[in-house]
């Protein structure tokens, strides 16, 4: 049999084998993680963007900024989050590790999976995203009885001492 064949690559069986999982199983969760993805970039968008402007202040906007700001991070953090746990710990316990020295002489082991196309981006999103998290305004709020009293000065541009909106372009 050779393998520069053509129609060996490309045979009638593993075609129709390929379009059956495609049809039946695949699809349906690659479009199901696209249209989360797409859906939980327009919110963050809405959330830094658009919701941020100065024009659009009022005490509902801030917290409708809220609510989008929570969804942000449950829907798009949280799905990270789950995926790179679930994801390190298969790797851990298969030992399935890239093992490299620190030039400070430390040995580090590193999940395998992360070297495998957009993996490493999205872990650097997830750890971005848990630090805007760590610094996000609302956060600082949560023990407070006053949390409308909270939301509402958000308005004015600074929480707990953090600035929540963007600086004006002069």
């Amino acid at each position: 049999m050779k393998f520069q064949h053509p129609a060996t690559i490309t045979h009638p069986i593993l075609t129709f084998t390929l379009d059956l999982l495609w049809q039946n199983l695949v699809m349906r969760f690659f479009l199901f993680g696209q249209l989360t993805t797409n859906f939980n970039f327009l919110i963050f968008i809405l959330a830094t963007c658009v919701l941020n402007n100065p024009a659009l202040e009022g005490p509902n906007m801030a917290i409708f900024l809220a609510l989008c700001r929570l969804f942000m991070y449950f829907l798009g953090m949280g799905r990270l989050l789950y995926w790179h746990s679930h994801q390190s710990f298969r790797a851990f316990a298969g030992n399935e590790l890239v093992s490299f020295s620190t030039p400070f002489h430390c040995k580090m082991a590193i999940p395998k999976y992360l070297f495998q196309g957009t993996e490493i981006m999205n872990f650097f999103l997830m750890v971005d995203l848990l630090c805007m998290l760590g610094s996000e305004p609302i956060i600082h709020c949560i023990d407070s009885e006053q949390l409308l009293q909270c939301l509402g000065s958000i308005e004015n541009g600074l929480v707990g001492g953090f600035k929540y909106r963007r600086p004006a372009n002069v």
